[in-house]
């Protein structure tokens, strides 16, 4: 069984290794999902570790402005005690996206986290919240009434289609631009699946 940290200090070689990591990830069998990570069967919570630096590694392999999974001090150089943890940072140009990946279905509370920390940052900081799965029902209506905008939700088929063009980086400027155009932080950013909502 892998540790925490081989699940979290991998890096992807290329794309292809990122789309053989993905397929594992999500590989189910009678309908029940049973994630692998490099061909050894994970449980769902070793999943989300791969998961965490999956999507950094995407953005790594696109030459972005990333910083990996880190941690916020109460009081930086006073008081180094964890005040909360994240899972990685994007600068776009002077854009800021904290970034948050959960694998299994996601309901309203890490939206309203993201958001909350991303309206402690500078103006025009945005969250970007990776859900593996899904998000709940109740979560995306949630999300909807919550202003201003402050996270923007990737959902599976926003991340496969963001791992089938081989750019993270576009992906979230598409999503950006879809949340500006309609209003709605989980508007999809696959030219398929846009066309028909």
């Amino acid at each position: 069984m892998p540790s925490v940290e081989e699940l979290t200090t991998w890096q992807a070689a290329n794309w292809e290794e990122m789309s053989s990591v993905w397929a594992q990830l999500t590989e189910t069998h009678s309908g029940t999902l049973r994630p692998q990570f490099r061909n050894e069967p994970i449980t769902l919570q070793q999943a989300g570790y791969v998961f965490q630096t999956w999507v950094i590694e995407g953005f790594r392999l696109g030459n972005a402005d990333i910083e990996p999974p880190f941690t916020v001090p109460i009081n930086p150089g006073i008081d180094d005690r964890t005040l909360h943890q994240l899972d990685g940072l994007l600068m776009d140009g002077r854009t800021g996206f904290l970034i948050e990946s959960k694998f299994d279905e996601v309901d309203f509370s890490p939206i309203a986290r993201l958001h909350l920390l991303a309206e402690t940052r500078p103006i025009g900081t945005m969250g970007l919240l990776f859900a593996g799965r899904s998000f709940t029902g109740p979560a995306l209506e949630s999300a909807h009434i919550l202003r201003p905008m402050r996270v923007l939700l990737f959902s599976r088929v926003d991340i496969e289609y963001a791992l089938k063009t081989h750019n993270f980086v576009n992906a979230v400027r598409v999503k950006w631009r879809k949340a500006v155009q309609y209003g709605r932080a989980s508007f999809p950013i696959s030219p398929e699946e846009g066309a028909a909502i």
